[in-house]
């Protein structure tokens, strides 16, 4: 407060008061004096008896160790942008007039402008850098990257004596206790904690084992908190290719690294139970889905076997095939020749019956006719009943070859061998033992011999 004249009453000549004053006139005599002396003073305080009543004006009183002094601050005066801030406890820096409240005899300060002071000047510091880096797009949700679903190893970035950070790790270790923990040390608050915390981010960073990195400490003030509120932290953040937890302080504490960050953890506690699944959780799941994909693979056999059944049932062996083929053929030939029979003994009927309506001349006529049109007929029927002998001929033929590849007897003669042990065919080493008589089937005899040694695929003995 400037002041050109400390003692602003003693301009007050006693002599030219009236020699007895009523209440009101002294209570005028007194405000004139403080807003001619006092027109324009700036005071700092502590907000407390905070009061906005319908009116819409605000109420306080101004306190310090030393004294207090009410305060009005009028609708119309209330242009600042930290008016929502205002409260009891709240530091501030007043610039206005003193006067008296004439009706009450009340000394009291008219605030024509205000701004927050201590822990308030670090929330217009906070404000004002948020609002530059939400400009610049490090808030945008859009570039959040997205936790893992099962991180194998955590990277913490946290003082060992922060509260927090016990928390943190007890409950991880009941959650997920699978997980590993890399501690980069580094102080939480302090003057140059930013710089410990920026070198320690880019360190968890480089450790290429890290899945998910986590900014760990408990609660405090704004001042204890405010390394977490440095640009350089926010643009390391923000670079950062790692998706990145913050988890400080409690949900009422909102730092800027909590803005950059891809996730934000209400408190430490609540970090732990976000970053990791709970391993109970994944084991039950992992049992529903086993015991479903046990029913479905049962079912999914069942129903192969099925199928695989009735396909079976309609494929048969190739001599069944060629003896089917056979009897067709027998039954074919049997109907063929029982058509040429009948067709003969009907020509033949005609015939007779033309040989007896008829005169030896026109019968013999008749006849020549009739002998020419059977034999042309039976010709006819020697040439299809040869082209279905060949048809089947080819078939039986075609059924013998499909037959002799099967024969096993047969793949003996290209250099293979049939194994026996016990009069069994093996198809493995693991049938017989070391010192075992085996025969070996050739194409043209039987070799007898014993098992030395044994060698399987993979190399053991």
């Amino acid at each position: 407060m400037m002041m050109d004249n400390l003692d602003p009453f003693s301009q007050l000549q006693p002599r030219t008061l009236p020699d007895i004053l009523t209440v009101g006139q002294l209570n005028q005599l007194v405000k004139r004096s403080l807003e001619q002396n006092f027109d324009k003073v700036v005071v700092t305080g502590e907000i407390a008896n905070f009061s906005r009543p319908t009116s819409g004006h605000i109420y306080f009183t101004l306190k310090d160790a030393s004294g207090e002094l009410r305060c009005v601050l009028f609708r119309m005066r209330q242009l600042s942008d930290y008016m929502h801030l205002l409260k009891d406890g709240i530091a501030v820096e007043l610039t206005g007039q003193i006067t008296l409240y004439a009706q009450r005899g009340q000394y009291q300060m008219i605030v024509s402008s205000l701004r927050l002071a201590g822990e308030g000047l670090l929330k217009q510091q906070f404000l004002a850098l948020k609002k530059r880096l939400e400009a610049d797009g490090l808030f945008d949700p859009t570039i959040k990257k997205t936790l893992p679903v099962y991180p194998k190893v955590i990277g913490v970035i946290s003082s060992p004596s922060a509260a927090g950070l016990g928390d943190f790790l007890t409950i991880l270790q009941k959650r997920y206790p699978i997980c590993e923990v890399r501690l980069f040390v580094s102080p939480v608050q302090g003057e140059y904690a930013s710089d410990q915390l920026i070198r320690a981010l880019q360190l968890a960073e480089a450790d290429t084992a890290i899945d998910v990195i986590v900014f760990c400490r408990g609660g405090g003030s704004l001042e204890d908190m405010w390394c977490f509120n440095n640009e350089a932290l926010a643009q390391a953040i923000h670079r950062c290719a790692k998706p990145l937890m913050s988890a400080i302080g409690h949900e009422r504490d909102v730092t800027i690294c909590d803005l950059c960050a891809d996730v934000r953890a209400a408190t430490p506690t609540n970090a732990a139970m976000l970053i990791a699944p709970d391993s109970h959780e994944i084991t039950q799941y992992l049992d529903q889905n086993m015991s479903r994909l046990f029913v479905s693979m049962r079912h999914l056999h069942q129903t192969k076997l099925l199928a695989f059944n009735h396909v079976h049932a309609r494929i048969c062996h190739p001599r069944i095939r060629i003896q089917q083929g056979l009897v067709d053929l027998s039954r074919n030939t049997r109907q063929l020749l029982g058509a040429m029979l009948r067709t003969h003994q009907h020509a033949q009927a005609r015939c007779r019956m033309v040989i007896d309506k008829c005169t030896p001349s026109i019968l013999n006529n008749h006849f020549q006719r009739a002998h020419k049109q059977f034999d042309g007929t039976y010709r006819r029927l020697i040439d299809v009943m040869r082209h279905i002998m060949v048809q089947h001929r080819h078939q039986v033929h075609h059924l013998c070859g499909q037959i002799s590849a099967f024969n096993p007897y047969h793949v003996l003669r290209r250099g293979y061998g049939m194994t026996k042990y016990q009069q069994h065919v093996i198809s493995s080493v693991r049938q017989v033992a070391q010192g075992a008589q085996i025969e070996i089937i050739l194409s043209d005899g039987v070799l007898s011999a014993v098992v030395r040694d044994i060698h399987t695929d993979s190399g053991q003995q």
